[in-house]
């Protein structure tokens, strides 16, 4: 099959065989590779990538470290999950290029990410603890 113009099930279909090449990969140096959005044109398809050793932190997830005593946060906090739209998810990361959504969680039942407030993440937090 010759693809002549990128349509979303190319993009689809690329990011199976592209994550299916870079498990044997990823097994193999004990590493963990995640492929991000894809954004797509009619010649060029476009994803980031992100590589970190095996049980290695994000640097999202260093930055959040790095600020738990500013943020008002425990080491523990992070291990809580947490509802927000009656959905569970797991506060993961601290983006330091945004000023508004700047909290990263992921949803438990699938790991996407999300943005929201780090207000909003850490109201959530305190009422998963009571």
């Amino acid at each position: 099959m010759q693809i002549k113009k990128f349509t979303p099930s190319h993009c689809d279909t690329i990011r199976e065989k592209v994550n299916a090449a870079l498990i044997d990969v990823a097994n193999e140096l004990g590493i963990e590779i995640k492929l991000g959005k894809m954004t797509y044109g009619d010649e060029h398809i476009k994803a980031p990538m992100t590589i970190t050793i095996a049980g290695g932190d994000s640097k999202e997830m260093i930055d959040l470290k790095e600020r738990l005593d500013i943020l008002d946060l425990q080491e523990s906090d992070l291990e809580i999950i947490f509802k927000l739209n009656r959905e569970d998810f797991k506060l993961t990361g601290f983006n330091t290029r945004a000023s508004k959504n700047n909290a990263i969680i992921t949803r438990v039942k699938d790991d996407k990410t999300f943005a929201c407030s780090i207000h909003t993440a850490k109201r959530a937090i305190q009422a998963a603890k009571q």
